[in-house]
């Protein structure tokens, strides 16, 4: 076990999600993982030495839930589109909607999504910064957004 110090949190009903072991009173963290759950003595040991001490005051602890989630159809359609999720700027934009229009050349319309919106100026696309100068007439439309927290 290292000796970095993590964060306790005890006196708690912890619901764990393991049916050999339902509940239990702390969890101990450490550099970001949970590295214990069991009693608030365990928590405390293996959270390591001055780790700070969170008490629930008897309040349960569930797992994190994340709304990880897909529609069937938008999700398959999606793989279709110019994805611009791994760009976070209106330049990469613009070439990475360029690059997908070149490499379609029979689709009629350039559709994609996963753009931010505090790329654009004012958060706000438009069609002069957002479609590019060579996509041979065809109009474009990106169907999702994403907003980074902040």
């Amino acid at each position: 076990m290292t000796s970095a110090v993590g964060t306790v949190l005890t006196n708690g009903r912890v619901l764990t999600m393991d049916p050999r072991r339902p509940e239990a009173e702390a969890v101990a963290i450490r550099t970001g993982r949970i590295v214990q759950v069991g009693s608030d003595a365990e928590a405390v040991a293996a959270a390591g030495p001055g780790a700070p001490v969170v008490d629930l005051g008897g309040g349960s602890l569930l797992p994190g839930f994340q709304d990880a989630h897909v529609h069937p159809l938008d999700g398959g359609l999606g793989l279709e589109l110019c994805d611009l999720s791994a760009v976070h700027a209106l330049d990469g934009y613009l070439a990475a909607v360029q690059g997908w229009a070149a490499a379609h050349p029979e689709a009629d319309w350039v559709r994609g999504g996963g753009w931010y919106r505090d790329a654009f100026p004012g958060n706000t696309p438009t069609g002069a910064s957002s479609t590019g100068s060579s996509l041979s007439g065809r109009p474009t439309s990106t169907v999702t957004t994403v907003t980074r927290p902040g």
